[in-house]
């Protein structure tokens, strides 16, 4: 075995029987030196012991704190109790021993717990590793989120949160499966590389939300039309919508209500395949009313619309919930008859 896994393995035996040396601290130390012991084992023979699995399942800090980059959502794919999710950028920080765990590969089975209910849970392919001290990174490649039974309308809630507020916390909860890569002596029987599963872990974490996008910026006008027997007209524009969050939003075809300034619905804004995703992206809506109060004022001076969800925006069951307090401002300007 060469130096990095023989300083690893050593570093690893020095901690678990410094801890259990000391019977005045906790038990959750006492569980950590013994799934650390687990691993020292490992690295020396090549293969995870089996008394080791039900140690490892129990959040023991050996995962001490999982952050995202960003969090993807995809309401297009998955049925009424499914979605897509995904990042760009898992961080684990690890308990610090030795020169850093030689960790190549994870895969991970994550429960979102929000409000102190389980709401959905997804499971990764396993995924490479880098791995630089007590950080460890990868991604979430796309996979499918379950929504736990009975707890749709408690997802929808979540989603309204991230959507609304600037910013939610919630916690993940779960166990990683991983690779690691051995570094053991020519010729001898020892794999180079094992497989650990199930290592629990839970973790605090706040994303920033969307804040109900507060910067909409007029792009273009696109179409104005008034119906033959002049009761509805129908005016579509594009619009840049900044998302100032950490999420990445592919929320299918939804439909609006417009409002205008005194909080009266005048009609409906449809949006077909909308993302908002991180940064800038330009819409186009496609706007519905017969109200025509709202043409007179779109023809001479403009007019204020909010677009705000409601039952009938979405095909999607948890998206509908979710976007109930969605509420979007735009100010458009005078608009000409084409």
């Amino acid at each position: 075995m060469k130096a990095t896994s023989y300083s690893f393995s050593a570093g690893v035996l020095v901690f678990s029987a410094t801890v259990l040396a000391l019977p005045a601290l906790y038990r959750r130390v006492a569980e950590q030196s013994k799934v650390l012991e687990c691993f020292a084992k490992a690295i020396g023979s090549g293969s995870w012991p089996s008394d080791c699995a039900a140690a490892a399942a129990t959040d023991v800090g050996i995962v001490r704190q999982i952050g995202l980059l960003d969090l993807g959502i995809d309401f297009s794919v998955g049925d009424a109790q499914s979605l897509g999710i995904s990042s760009s950028k898992l961080t684990a920080t690890l308990l610090s021993v030795g020169p850093g765990w030689p960790v190549t590969e994870a895969k991970y089975h994550v429960a979102i717990v929000d409000n102190n209910n389980t709401i959905g849970a997804f499971e990764t392919n396993f995924t490479s590793t880098t791995v630089k001290g007590e950080s460890l990174e990868s991604v979430i490649q796309p996979s499918i989120l379950t929504i736990a039974p009975g707890q749709a309308k408690n997802f929808g809630s979540f989603v309204a949160a991230l959507i609304s507020q600037a910013e939610h916390p919630f916690l993940l909860r779960g166990n990683a499966d991983a690779t690691l890569k051995t570094t053991a002596p020519p010729f001898t029987p020892i794999p180079a590389t094992f497989k650990v599963n199930g290592v629990g872990f839970e973790s605090p974490i706040t994303l920033r939300g969307c804040n109900n996008f507060p910067k909409v910026d007029y792009v273009e006008q696109v179409g104005l039309t008034l119906d033959p027997n002049g009761k509805t007209f129908t005016l579509t524009s594009r619009f840049d919508i900044t998302n100032p969050s950490q999420l990445n939003l592919n929320l299918g075809d939804v439909t609006f209500q417009a409002v205008n300034k005194d909080a009266v619905v005048v009609g409906t804004a449809f949006v077909k395949d909308m993302k908002l995703n991180i940064g800038i992206t330009t819409v186009t809506a496609v706007i519905t009313s017969s109200s025509m109060e709202t043409y007179d004022a779109l023809l001479k001076e403009g007019a204020t619309l909010t677009f705000q969800g409601f039952d009938g925006s979405s095909a999607s069951p948890i998206l509908v919930e979710g976007l109930k307090l969605m509420k979007i401002a735009a100010v458009i300007p005078k608009q000409n008859k084409l």
